[in-house]
């Protein structure tokens, strides 16, 4: 695998595109799904500054209609999303694209033993706020690491 050159690095996805070859392979994608706008944008700089693409949605619907349209590499979603939450939203994608690697994010540091194991049975990892940027990168490297091992076996 070819190292990501220094202009994937910009948040400026034109820029990138003018100064890379065409035939080089799109960066991974890595979706984000939380409610709250700030950890949105928080996790999508922090992605987008290690070279990936970091689509997001505030909420599992709509989260779920992106992974529909364009399935990413790798998905972090927040336990706590409105409407449908985050582990209903895994059991959904579970059913669908299985192959997708998860991160389920809590802000509850005293998520019972159950329900973790719940959703590390799915396959998702449980990681708990608040979390760095490096941390955010850390995830999102592992996710895309399980996922790239699943591919070679």
């Amino acid at each position: 695998m070819q190292p990501v050159p220094d202009c994937a690095i910009s948040s400026n996805r034109s820029w990138y595109r003018r100064c890379c070859p065409t035939d080089m392979a799109r960066l991974p994608r890595v979706l984000i799904v939380d409610d709250r706008p700030k950890v949105l944008a928080l996790c999508a700089r922090a992605l987008e500054g290690a070279g990936y693409e970091a689509p997001t949605a505030p909420t599992a619907q709509v989260a779920m209609d992106l992974v529909e349209a364009a399935p990413p590499d790798a998905i972090l979603i927040d336990l706590q999303v409105p409407y449908v939450h985050g582990l209903g939203m895994l059991y959904r994608l579970r059913k669908a694209h299985a192959h997708i690697p998860v991160a389920i994010i809590t802000g509850l540091s005293n998520l019972d033993e159950a329900a973790v194991a719940e959703i590390r049975a799915l396959g998702a990892d449980v990681r708990v706020k608040p979390m760095s940027v490096d941390d955010i990168q850390t995830v999102a490297r592992e996710l895309l690491a399980k996922r790239d091992s699943a591919h070679a076996s």
